[in-house]
């Protein structure tokens, strides 16, 4: 299971500027944690995008990230 201290340095750590906050790509999220507690933390305010002309990015916000690492933490409590 990951504390919030690993958590905040994972996400610190892979995390990029967008629009002026800091935010994790959805493509880094899921190696990470991957999708399907990534496709569980896509909910308002915690997942975004931005885009410049035909090219833009998925990201989830640092409460998105820990929400994914939170289903993460209950789905291995869960497993024992």
């Amino acid at each position: 299971m990951m504390n919030k201290e690993k958590a905040t340095n994972i996400f610190e750590n892979n995390s990029c500027l967008i629009n002026g906050r800091d935010v994790i790509p959805i493509s880094v999220a899921d190696e990470i944690v991957g999708p399907e507690a990534v496709k569980f933390a896509k909910q308002p305010g915690m997942f975004n995008g931005f885009g410049i002309g035909d090219t833009s990015v998925s990201y989830l916000t640092k409460e998105g990230f820990f929400m994914a690492v939170s289903y993460l933490n209950v789905k291995e409590y869960s497993d024992k």
